[in-house]
This record gives structure tokens, sequence and C-alpha cells, in this order.
């Protein structure tokens, strides 16, 4: 690769290229000039992140241009050549913030600690393969927010799309929404940096949290998505990570057990 053009594109979700784009320092050490394409909620967290390399739009880029090779971003899983777990590099944080952002967003929040962060549903896409399994990775506000609190901290929500809207009907514990300043992705890693804790079903901010080593707990559905194993509470993705799993079709079983976990959490971090 020493010398050549490569081009790494986003191929799947938001969360995969961010689990993914962890390779990139890779082909930097091997000599390559690199060009990521991706989206454009993703194009400014990027060019932050990873300053050596170029950063486009999705689109805006062709054949003609010269590339030796162009890669999907999942791939690069083997390109680096991890075969096992203890392959997986543990470079993190390998995402980051604008320290202006970061300033901006912590002042912005509620002073009252712990801060927790909430999402409670991943993004309603329409293609009819993913409908089911948006279905199954979501839960709602009313579900969520029925078993984590009361809770002695201040919640804040990390929801994005159509689901925030829940917030209006949300008759609960206060939730301090800050979600009409986020413009991509790189606002809301800002935003994470000020949380002391990020509770999540199965998307992106999961790994957006994990990148740069946050803690966060994944609630995860009850035929959960292979990168998170068939057991355990660990994941060798993301060191920060620990993983509540359903162990039935619903929520409402595995809640209860975050609801209780955090209580103690809670205590603890008072304690310390």
């Amino acid at each position: 690769m020493a010398g050549k053009k490569v081009i790494v594109y986003q191929e799947q979700g938001l969360g995969d290229t961010i689990q993914f784009i962890r390779f990139v320092p890779y082909l930097l050490e091997k000599g390559a000039e690199i060009t990521i394409a991706t989206l454009p909620p993703l194009l400014r967290l990027l060019t932050l992140s990873f300053p050596d390399v170029t950063v486009r739009k999705l689109t805006d880029f062709h054949r003609e241009e010269g590339y030796s090779y162009a890669v999907p971003i999942p791939d690069l899983t083997f390109v680096a050549g991890v075969k096992s777990e203890s392959d997986i590099p543990a470079r993190i944080p390998y995402l980051r913030a604008d320290e202006h952002d970061v300033r901006r967003f912590s002042a912005m929040l509620p002073a009252r600690r712990p801060r927790i962060g909430l999402v409670w549903a991943g993004e309603r896409r329409m293609q009819a393969e993913f409908v089911a399994a948006d279905k199954r990775r979501s839960t709602t506000l009313a579900e969520m927010g029925a078993a984590l609190t009361p809770v002695d901290a201040t919640l804040i929500s990390l929801q994005f799309g159509a689901p925030r809207q829940e917030l209006t009907a949300w008759q609960g514990q206060p939730l301090f929404d800050p979600m009409g300043e986020i413009r991509d992705m790189a606002d809301t890693l800002a935003l994470m940096e000020s949380l002391d804790l990020i509770i999540s079903v199965d998307t992106s901010p999961v790994h957006l949290a994990g990148a740069i080593g946050r803690p966060v707990w994944l609630v995860s559905r009850w035929d959960a998505c292979w990168r998170w194993g068939d057991s355990g509470d660990t994941s060798p993705w993301y060191p920060s990570i620990r993983i509540f799993r359903a162990q039935e079709r619903g929520f409402a079983p595995v809640l209860k057990e975050v609801g209780a976990a955090l209580q103690q959490w809670v205590r603890d971090w008072k304690a310390d």
C-alpha cells in the first residue's frame, strides 16, 4: 500500500462506520494516501479525528481520480489482518471532538451530576429489510423511563430523529434535551464528553461513546447483533462498554435489570 491512493467508503450505517474506521491509522502506517468517503453526519467528525486523510462526501468521488484501491469501511477489519479478538486495536480514543464544541455543550448542560445520557430508539429507516430490525432494537421513552427513574442524577436526552417527539408526552423525571443544538455526529461526540454515563439501545451513539472511552451501557435486544457476541457483558471492540442482554422478546425485564444497576452505579459514583 505504500504510496498508493486508497479510498475507504461508507457502505453500512453510521455505527458500522464508527466501529471500523479505527483501522485507518493502520493504512497510514503502511504509507497509503487515504481518502474517506462518508455521509454528511460524519464528515466533520472524521475530519477532526483523522487530520492526515482527506474526507469527502460519499457522492463526491469518481473512479477516474486514480485510486489504486477502493475498500468498504467494514472490510478494513480483513485488510488489517484481524483474525481474533486479540487483534482488535486498543487505541481508544480514536475519535476527536472540537474543544470549542466541548466547552459550549458543557456550559449548556445542567450543573448537577452525574449526567446520564439516554437513547431509547434507533433511526426509523424506511427500507423494508431494516424495519423489523429497527423495531426489535428499539424501546420507548415511556418504557425506558419507567425502569430507570426516579434516579438521583441529571438525565440528558441523546435521542435523535422521530422518537425524540416522545419527549412531549413524557411526564416523569425531567430530561434535559440539547438535541436541537446538534448539527452532526461531531456535536454529539462533543456533548458526550461532558456526560458521566450513556445508556442506549443498539444504535450509533453506543459506538460513538465507545470510540472515545466514555462509560456506555448497551441495552441489547434478545437476538443480539453479531458484533456483541452471544454472551458476556463486555466487548473487545469497546473496553468502556457494559452489555445488558434481553433474554426474551421485549425490553421490560432487561430494563428492570438496568434500572437496578443504575441505582447502584449512582450510589457508587456519589460515594467516590
